[in-house]
Protein backbone atom coordinates (compact mmCIF):
# COMPACT_ATOMS: atom_id res chain seq x y z
CA UNK A 1 0.00 0.00 0.00
CA UNK A 2 1.32 3.50 -0.76
CA UNK A 3 2.45 5.50 2.26
CA UNK A 4 -0.30 7.90 3.37
CA UNK A 5 0.27 11.55 2.60
CA UNK A 6 0.18 13.55 5.85
CA UNK A 7 0.96 16.93 4.31
CA UNK A 8 -2.75 17.80 4.11
CA UNK A 9 -3.11 17.20 7.87
CA UNK A 10 -0.22 19.57 8.56
CA UNK A 11 -1.84 22.31 6.52
CA UNK A 12 -5.16 21.82 8.31
CA UNK A 13 -3.51 22.10 11.73
CA UNK A 14 -1.64 25.23 10.64
CA UNK A 15 -4.87 26.79 9.39
CA UNK A 16 -6.65 26.10 12.70
CA UNK A 17 -3.80 27.70 14.66
CA UNK A 18 -3.95 30.79 12.46
CA UNK A 19 -7.73 31.11 12.95
CA UNK A 20 -7.43 30.87 16.75
CA UNK A 21 -4.65 33.47 16.87
CA UNK A 22 -6.54 35.85 14.60
CA UNK A 23 -9.71 35.40 16.70
CA UNK A 24 -7.92 36.45 19.92
CA UNK A 25 -6.28 39.40 18.16
CA UNK A 26 -9.59 40.70 16.77
CA UNK A 27 -11.43 40.36 20.12
CA UNK A 28 -8.66 42.32 21.86
CA UNK A 29 -8.92 45.16 19.35
CA UNK A 30 -12.71 45.31 19.67
CA UNK A 31 -12.63 45.49 23.49
CA UNK A 32 -9.89 48.13 23.69
CA UNK A 33 -11.73 50.65 21.53
CA UNK A 34 -14.38 51.77 24.18
CA UNK A 35 -11.73 52.12 26.89
CA UNK A 36 -9.62 54.42 24.74
CA UNK A 37 -12.67 56.67 24.49
CA UNK A 38 -13.25 56.55 28.30
CA UNK A 39 -9.70 57.68 29.03
CA UNK A 40 -10.06 60.90 27.02
CA UNK A 41 -13.50 62.47 27.69
CA UNK A 42 -14.17 65.88 26.13
CA UNK A 43 -16.81 67.29 28.52
CA UNK A 44 -18.53 66.58 31.89
CA UNK A 45 -21.55 65.30 30.01
CA UNK A 46 -19.34 62.91 28.13
CA UNK A 47 -17.99 61.48 31.40
CA UNK A 48 -21.42 60.19 32.42
CA UNK A 49 -21.87 58.59 29.03
CA UNK A 50 -18.45 57.00 29.13
CA UNK A 51 -19.11 55.46 32.57
CA UNK A 52 -22.12 53.70 31.09
CA UNK A 53 -20.05 52.67 28.10
CA UNK A 54 -17.40 51.27 30.39
CA UNK A 55 -19.93 49.14 32.27
CA UNK A 56 -21.41 47.94 28.99
CA UNK A 57 -17.96 47.16 27.65
CA UNK A 58 -17.10 45.05 30.70
CA UNK A 59 -20.33 43.08 30.38
CA UNK A 60 -19.85 42.68 26.65
CA UNK A 61 -16.25 41.66 27.14
CA UNK A 62 -17.18 38.93 29.60
CA UNK A 63 -19.78 37.59 27.17
CA UNK A 64 -17.45 37.69 24.19
CA UNK A 65 -14.63 35.92 25.96
CA UNK A 66 -17.07 33.11 26.74
CA UNK A 67 -18.62 33.20 23.24
CA UNK A 68 -15.80 34.36 20.91
CA UNK A 69 -17.44 32.97 17.78
CA UNK A 70 -20.21 35.58 18.04
CA UNK A 71 -17.77 38.41 17.42
CA UNK A 72 -15.51 36.47 15.08
CA UNK A 73 -18.32 35.59 12.69
CA UNK A 74 -19.79 39.11 12.65
CA UNK A 75 -16.42 40.78 12.34
CA UNK A 76 -15.43 38.47 9.50
CA UNK A 77 -18.67 39.20 7.65
CA UNK A 78 -18.20 42.97 7.94
CA UNK A 79 -14.45 43.05 7.38
CA UNK A 80 -13.68 40.19 5.03
CA UNK A 81 -10.12 40.02 3.77
CA UNK A 82 -9.36 40.40 0.08
CA UNK A 83 -8.93 37.08 -1.75
CA UNK A 84 -5.49 35.57 -1.57
CA UNK A 85 -3.47 35.64 -4.78
CA UNK A 86 -3.65 32.51 -6.93
CA UNK A 87 -0.59 30.37 -6.29
CA UNK A 88 -1.77 27.02 -7.66
CA UNK A 89 0.13 26.50 -10.95
CA UNK A 90 -2.63 24.23 -12.25
CA UNK A 91 -5.37 26.88 -12.08
CA UNK A 92 -6.83 27.49 -15.53
CA UNK A 93 -5.82 24.07 -16.86
CA UNK A 94 -7.76 20.78 -16.98
CA UNK A 95 -5.21 19.34 -14.54
CA UNK A 96 -6.61 21.55 -11.77
CA UNK A 97 -9.41 19.00 -11.31
CA UNK A 98 -7.13 15.95 -11.52
CA UNK A 99 -6.03 14.04 -8.40
CA UNK A 100 -2.55 14.58 -7.01
CA UNK A 101 0.05 11.88 -7.42
CA UNK A 102 -0.71 8.17 -7.55
CA UNK A 103 -4.35 8.76 -6.58
CA UNK A 104 -4.97 9.64 -10.22
CA UNK A 105 -4.14 6.12 -11.46
CA UNK A 106 -7.41 4.18 -11.55
CA UNK A 107 -7.09 0.41 -11.13
CA UNK A 108 -9.88 -1.86 -12.35
CA UNK A 109 -11.41 -4.54 -10.20
CA UNK A 110 -9.35 -7.71 -10.49
CA UNK A 111 -11.10 -10.57 -12.29
CA UNK A 112 -9.82 -13.87 -13.61
CA UNK A 113 -8.82 -13.60 -17.27
CA UNK A 114 -7.29 -16.01 -19.80
CA UNK A 115 -6.46 -18.67 -17.24
CA UNK A 116 -4.98 -16.19 -14.75
CA UNK A 117 -6.68 -15.98 -11.36
CA UNK A 118 -8.09 -12.79 -9.90
CA UNK A 119 -5.31 -12.86 -7.29
CA UNK A 120 -2.65 -12.99 -10.01
CA UNK A 121 -4.33 -10.14 -11.88
CA UNK A 122 -4.42 -8.08 -8.69
CA UNK A 123 -0.70 -8.73 -8.13
CA UNK A 124 0.07 -7.70 -11.71
CA UNK A 125 -1.90 -4.45 -11.38
CA UNK A 126 -0.12 -3.55 -8.15
CA UNK A 127 3.28 -4.34 -9.67
CA UNK A 128 2.64 -2.15 -12.73
CA UNK A 129 1.33 0.67 -10.55
CA UNK A 130 4.60 0.53 -8.61
CA UNK A 131 6.57 0.83 -11.85
CA UNK A 132 4.53 3.88 -12.88
CA UNK A 133 4.93 5.61 -9.52
CA UNK A 134 8.67 5.04 -9.41
CA UNK A 135 9.14 6.18 -12.98
CA UNK A 136 6.88 9.24 -12.94
CA UNK A 137 6.40 10.51 -9.39
CA UNK A 138 9.39 9.74 -7.19
CA UNK A 139 12.04 12.41 -6.68
CA UNK A 140 14.96 9.99 -6.98
CA UNK A 141 13.98 9.34 -10.60
CA UNK A 142 12.63 12.76 -11.57
CA UNK A 143 15.27 14.95 -9.95
CA UNK A 144 18.17 12.71 -8.93
CA UNK A 145 18.02 10.66 -12.15
CA UNK A 146 18.49 7.52 -10.05
CA UNK A 147 16.82 4.68 -11.94
CA UNK A 148 17.72 1.91 -9.50
CA UNK A 149 14.33 1.72 -7.77
CA UNK A 150 12.50 1.81 -11.10
CA UNK A 151 14.57 -1.01 -12.57
CA UNK A 152 14.22 -3.03 -9.36
CA UNK A 153 10.45 -3.10 -9.97
CA UNK A 154 11.01 -5.00 -13.24
CA UNK A 155 11.79 -8.67 -13.76
CA UNK A 156 15.54 -9.16 -13.40
CA UNK A 157 15.93 -10.33 -17.01
CA UNK A 158 14.07 -7.19 -18.15
CA UNK A 159 16.25 -4.64 -16.36
CA UNK A 160 18.91 -4.24 -19.02
CA UNK A 161 16.26 -3.36 -21.59
CA UNK A 162 14.62 -1.06 -19.06
CA UNK A 163 17.94 0.74 -18.56
CA UNK A 164 18.25 1.28 -22.31
CA UNK A 165 14.71 2.67 -22.52
CA UNK A 166 15.40 5.10 -19.65
CA UNK A 167 18.44 6.51 -21.40
CA UNK A 168 16.56 6.68 -24.68
CA UNK A 169 14.15 8.99 -22.84
CA UNK A 170 11.06 6.83 -23.40
CA UNK A 171 10.74 5.03 -20.05
CA UNK A 172 10.68 6.89 -16.76
CA UNK A 173 10.89 10.67 -16.58
CA UNK A 174 13.82 12.93 -15.71
CA UNK A 175 13.78 16.68 -15.11
CA UNK A 176 16.49 18.74 -16.80
CA UNK A 177 19.21 19.95 -14.42
CA UNK A 178 18.47 23.61 -15.17
CA UNK A 179 14.72 23.25 -14.46
CA UNK A 180 13.02 23.09 -11.06
CA UNK A 181 9.72 21.56 -10.06
CA UNK A 182 7.46 23.45 -7.66
CA UNK A 183 6.34 21.98 -4.36
CA UNK A 184 3.05 20.92 -5.94
CA UNK A 185 2.72 17.21 -6.57
CA UNK A 186 2.06 16.29 -10.22
CA UNK A 187 -1.58 16.05 -11.21
CA UNK A 188 -2.49 12.69 -12.69
CA UNK A 189 -5.39 11.19 -14.61
CA UNK A 190 -5.48 7.77 -16.21
CA UNK A 191 -6.17 4.08 -15.80
CA UNK A 192 -4.90 0.54 -16.21
CA UNK A 193 -6.53 -2.18 -18.28
CA UNK A 194 -5.93 -5.93 -18.30
CA UNK A 195 -5.88 -8.34 -21.23
CA UNK A 196 -4.07 -11.44 -22.47
CA UNK A 197 -1.61 -11.34 -25.37
CA UNK A 198 -1.04 -14.60 -27.25
CA UNK A 199 2.37 -15.16 -28.75
CA UNK A 200 3.87 -18.43 -29.97
CA UNK A 201 1.21 -20.43 -28.19
CA UNK A 202 1.59 -18.67 -24.84
CA UNK A 203 -0.89 -16.25 -23.31
CA UNK A 204 0.85 -13.39 -21.49
CA UNK A 205 -0.98 -11.39 -18.85
CA UNK A 206 -0.88 -7.84 -20.23
CA UNK A 207 -1.41 -4.61 -18.30
CA UNK A 208 -1.70 -1.39 -20.31
CA UNK A 209 -1.46 2.05 -18.73
CA UNK A 210 -2.95 5.17 -20.31
CA UNK A 211 -2.12 8.16 -18.12
CA UNK A 212 -1.69 11.93 -18.36
CA UNK A 213 0.89 13.46 -16.01
CA UNK A 214 1.09 17.24 -15.47
CA UNK A 215 4.19 18.76 -13.84
CA UNK A 216 4.39 22.29 -12.44
CA UNK A 217 7.73 24.08 -12.81
CA UNK A 218 9.00 27.26 -11.21
CA UNK A 219 9.04 30.31 -13.47
CA UNK A 220 6.74 28.59 -15.97
CA UNK A 221 3.30 29.78 -17.00
CA UNK A 222 2.01 26.31 -17.93
CA UNK A 223 2.59 22.79 -16.62
CA UNK A 224 4.52 20.33 -18.75
CA UNK A 225 2.18 17.54 -19.84
CA UNK A 226 3.21 13.96 -20.55
CA UNK A 227 0.65 11.54 -21.97
CA UNK A 228 1.96 8.01 -22.25
CA UNK A 229 0.63 4.55 -22.95
CA UNK A 230 2.83 1.73 -21.72
CA UNK A 231 2.27 -1.96 -22.36
CA UNK A 232 3.60 -4.41 -19.77
CA UNK A 233 3.66 -8.16 -19.56
CA UNK A 234 3.41 -9.74 -16.15
CA UNK A 235 5.24 -13.04 -16.44
CA UNK A 236 4.52 -15.66 -13.80
CA UNK A 237 4.64 -19.41 -13.35
CA UNK A 238 6.69 -21.91 -11.38
CA UNK A 239 7.91 -23.45 -14.63
CA UNK A 240 9.84 -20.23 -15.40
CA UNK A 241 13.20 -19.17 -14.04
CA UNK A 242 12.93 -16.74 -11.12
CA UNK A 243 14.82 -14.03 -13.06
CA UNK A 244 12.16 -14.11 -15.78
CA UNK A 245 9.19 -13.61 -13.48
CA UNK A 246 7.76 -10.15 -13.00
CA UNK A 247 7.07 -7.04 -15.08
CA UNK A 248 8.43 -6.63 -18.61
CA UNK A 249 8.15 -3.43 -20.65
CA UNK A 250 6.79 -4.36 -24.07
CA UNK A 251 5.77 -1.09 -25.76
CA UNK A 252 5.79 2.66 -25.13
CA UNK A 253 3.91 5.48 -26.87
CA UNK A 254 3.80 9.07 -25.63
CA UNK A 255 3.70 12.77 -26.39
CA UNK A 256 4.73 15.89 -24.49
CA UNK A 257 3.05 19.29 -24.40
CA UNK A 258 4.32 22.74 -23.31
CA UNK A 259 7.86 21.39 -23.12
CA UNK A 260 11.27 22.69 -24.16
CA UNK A 261 12.09 21.06 -27.48
CA UNK A 262 15.85 20.84 -26.99
CA UNK A 263 15.46 19.22 -23.58
CA UNK A 264 12.87 16.75 -24.85
CA UNK A 265 15.28 15.69 -27.59
CA UNK A 266 17.51 14.44 -24.77
CA UNK A 267 14.66 12.73 -22.96
CA UNK A 268 14.39 15.44 -20.29
CA UNK A 269 11.49 17.47 -18.91
CA UNK A 270 11.69 21.25 -18.97
CA UNK A 271 9.00 23.91 -19.50
CA UNK A 272 8.81 25.68 -22.83
CA UNK A 273 10.46 29.12 -22.93
CA UNK A 274 8.56 32.14 -24.21
CA UNK A 275 10.52 31.84 -27.45
CA UNK A 276 11.79 28.36 -28.28
CA UNK A 277 14.36 28.38 -31.10
CA UNK A 278 13.99 24.61 -31.39
CA UNK A 279 10.25 24.82 -32.10
CA UNK A 280 8.59 25.14 -35.46
CA UNK A 281 7.01 28.53 -36.29
CA UNK A 282 3.43 28.75 -35.09
CA UNK A 283 3.92 26.12 -32.41
CA UNK A 284 1.37 26.38 -29.60
CA UNK A 285 -1.24 28.26 -31.63
CA UNK A 286 -3.90 25.57 -31.07
CA UNK A 287 -5.93 25.14 -27.90
CA UNK A 288 -3.85 22.87 -25.68
CA UNK A 289 -6.59 21.75 -23.31
CA UNK A 290 -7.22 18.64 -25.40
CA UNK A 291 -3.65 17.52 -24.71
CA UNK A 292 -4.61 16.93 -21.07
CA UNK A 293 -7.21 14.33 -22.02
CA UNK A 294 -6.23 10.64 -21.66
CA UNK A 295 -8.57 9.93 -24.58
CA UNK A 296 -6.48 12.09 -26.91
CA UNK A 297 -4.77 10.15 -29.69
CA UNK A 298 -1.09 9.52 -29.04
CA UNK A 299 -0.20 10.13 -32.68
CA UNK A 300 0.32 13.91 -32.75
CA UNK A 301 2.29 16.19 -35.03
CA UNK A 302 5.81 17.05 -33.95
CA UNK A 303 6.05 20.77 -33.21
CA UNK A 304 9.80 20.67 -32.67
CA UNK A 305 12.30 21.15 -35.47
Amino acid sequence: MPEPDRSDDWWKRAERRAVRTDRRRRIGRALLAPFRFVLAPRSPATVAVTVLLAVAAVLAGDYLWRHPDQLTDRFAAAHSSPPAPVTDPFVGTPAYDYPSGAAGIALPAAHAVGGYSAATVRTALTAVRTVLVRGHLERRMLVDHDESALLAALARDSRHRGHELVHDGVFGLRVADDAELTGQRPRVKGSLTVSVTHQQGTGYLTVTSNVVWAYAFRHASDPVVVHDKLVFWYVTGDHLAADSRGVWVRDVHSYLYAMDCAASDHGLLKPAPDIDPSAKPGRGADDGTAMYDPKHALAVSNDCR
